[in-house]
């Protein structure tokens, strides 16, 4: 066994985290200061007790040590925003943009990450963020269940995208490709990295609507209890998401990657992974809005960015949905399978119309049919 591995090494790790927490727990019930300077001084000390915590609790190993830094960067950034109360303040744009905005950065490194890990790392740390920072101040339970799906749609989709990618060729090959056709100069890639880390923004808006305004919220009223279906619903669309991708990367495994899924949740709907992430991100959305609607004077710019969020988002799935039915009806329309699969099968919400061909297409025989008819037309307009 490796040095520094196994389950003593793990208890270690585990301790140095709750260590760790509760002695930046204890500086903050010690002493509640309220100047700017006092506040830096606790998340300085906050951050030493990490360390402290972590060097006592075994970071004499690596795992040890892999913990004891994890810690106290997390610690130390949660006490940094907690303390300063950044996130319900003015400055709380500031906050969201950082956290969701620099993962997207991740493309300078290959360009499809922007839109792979970029987008997990974003989804998940906003949804960390709210959580540990509106925690302490009494986060209602409908910003919780939200900002916990984000966390775990963000957990998930990254771990997902760190398996295919070490373990689907078919996939390493397609980064290399998009590597190949990004622009080489890294300023070039900027604007779309930008462009991404807003749209992640936008989809994290409707986490502070809900943490902001959903205590105010008349209890019982018929907003109130539909407002406690978006969980539900978001979490719907995660599940069904996170089987589509699973199912489907199962089934290419074991048939080829140029076979046509059409079990499990494939028997049901063509794009559960797609169809997923739309019904999940509109929910969010619907919840953030009906926060906000009890204020919707004071949250304006909150509320605009949930709309461009979703609008955004919901356009790229639309997008991705449509091309992917294009894709698939070229490379299968010809077949009985696809047929019978279009026909039986809710094919999510995108923007073109299946039109299976007939078993005996044939795609050169049909392009040559079409060239003869143009150029008969013309000698008949001639």
């Amino acid at each position: 066994m490796v040095a520094g591995s196994g389950p003593a090494s793990g208890i270690g790790a585990w301790h140095i985290i709750t260590s760790g927490r509760g002695r930046v727990n204890q500086y903050f019930t010690e002493s509640q200061t309220e100047t700017l300077p006092e506040k830096a001084g606790q998340m300085i000390a906050a951050k030493e007790a990490a360390i402290e915590a972590a060097q006592e609790s075994g970071g004499d190993t690596k795992i040890g040590m892999a913990a004891a830094a994890t810690r106290a960067v997390w610690t130390w950034f949660s006490t940094f925003m907690e303390g300063s109360g950044l996130i319900q303040g003015p400055q709380a744009p500031r906050v969201l943009a950082f956290v969701c905005m620099l993962p997207a950065f991740l493309g300078l490194y290959k360009s499809e990450y922007t839109v792979s890990y970029g987008y997990g790392v974003a989804m998940a740390a906003s949804g960390w963020a709210v959580l540990n920072v509106l925690g302490g101040m009494g986060l209602h339970p409908l910003a919780k269940a939200q900002a916990l799906c984000f966390l775990a749609y963000g957990i998930r989709l990254s771990a997902f995208l760190i398996h295919r990618e070490v373990t689907n060729k078919h996939f390493q090959a397609m980064v290399t490709t998009i590597e190949k056709k990004a622009p080489p100069s890294r300023l070039k890639r900027l604007p779309f990295i930008l462009g991404c880390g807003a749209l992640y923004l936008g989809m994290a808006a409707p986490m502070v609507l809900t943490a902001r305004y959903a205590h105010l919220m008349a209890e019982g009223a018929l907003l109130t209890k539909v407002a406690w279906t978006c969980p539900l619903v978001m979490a719907l669309g995660l599940v069904v998401a996170a089987v589509g991708d699973m199912q489907k990367t199962a089934a290419k495994s074991k048939k080829g990657s140029d076979a046509l899924v059409d079990t499990g949740l494939y028997a049901l709907m063509r794009h559960p992974n797609y169809t997923g992430e739309q019904v999940l991100w509109s929910a969010s959305a619907a919840l953030g809005v009906m926060s906000g609607m009890v204020a919707p004077a004071a949250c304006l710019p909150w509320l605009l960015g949930t709309a461009l969020g979703a609008a955004g988002i919901n356009y790229v799935l639309f997008k991705a949905t449509t091309n992917l039915e294009k894709k698939q009806e070229e490379k299968y329309g010809s077949t009985e399978q696809y047929r019978v699969w279009v026909d039986t099968t809710f094919g999510g919400f995108h923007g073109h119309t299946p039109k299976p061909q007939p078993a005996d297409f044939d795609p050169d025989t049909e392009e040559t049919a079409k060239a003869a008819d143009g150029a008969a037309d013309k000698g008949t307009a001639a």
